[in-house]
C-alpha cells in the first residue's frame, strides 16, 4: 500500500512538472531554450532572440518572422489590461509564479499574453499583437522560468473568461 501511495504521489509531481511539456508537444514543433539572463524561456528552433534598449525596465523579445513576442521587465511593466472589453483572461500558475494569460476574444484582433505581478518585487509581461498562433504562443508563455521559479508547480490547463 505505501507504495502505490508513493507512485500516485510520484504520477502527479510528474505531471505538474511536465505540463510546459505536454503543451509543447501539442504544438508538435521542436523546441529550444533561449536565455534571457533574467529568465529562460522555450520556443520554436526558428524563433530568435531580439535585443531591445529599456529605460526603466529590461525589454526584449523573440520573433519568428511573423509574430514577435515583446518582454518588458520592471517595475512599471504594464498589466495587459487596457482593451479588457476586448480581452478573455485565465489565472495561471507557470514554474510555481502566478500569472494571468490573456488572449482576444477573437482570434488575431488583440493581445495575446502573460502578466506576472510579482517576480522577487519586479512585474513582468510577455507579449504579442494580432497574433494567429495561439497554441504556440501560449505554449511558450508556459515554458517561462524565471531565477526563483519551482518547475513543480504548474496549472493543468487554462479557463479563458471575460472580465467585469
Amino acid at each position: 500500500m505505501r507504495h502505490l501511495i508513493f507512485i500516485f504521489f510520484l504520477l502527479i509531481a510528474c505531471s505538474s512538472k511536465n505540463n510546459s511539456d505536454n503543451s509543447i508537444r501539442k504544438t508538435g514543433a521542436s523546441f529550444r531554450t533561449i536565455d534571457f539572463n533574467a529568465f529562460q524561456i522555450k520556443a520554436p528552433e526558428k524563433w530568435q532572440k531580439i535585443e531591445l534598449q529599456g529605460i526603466d525596465s529590461y525589454v526584449g523579445g523573440l520573433t519568428d518572422g511573423k509574430d514577435t513576442l515583446t518582454f518588458d521587465y520592471g517595475q512599471y511593466s504594464n498589466d495587459l489590461t487596457e482593451d479588457a472589453d476586448k480581452q478573455l483572461y485565465s489565472n495561471d500558475t507557470i514554474n510555481g509564479k502566478f500569472g494571468i494569460v490573456t488572449k482576444p476574444k477573437i482570434t488575431g484582433k488583440g493581445i495575446l499574453g502573460v502578466y506576472f505581478g510579482n517576480v522577487d518585487g519586479e512585474r513582468f509581461n510577455l507579449y504579442t499583437l494580432n497574433s494567429h498562433n495561439e497554441d504556440t504562443i501560449i505554449a511558450i508563455f508556459q515554458t517561462i522560468k524565471f531565477k526563483t521559479s519551482d518547475t513543480t508547480i504548474n496549472s493543468k490547463l487554462l479557463k479563458f473568461t471575460s472580465r467585469e
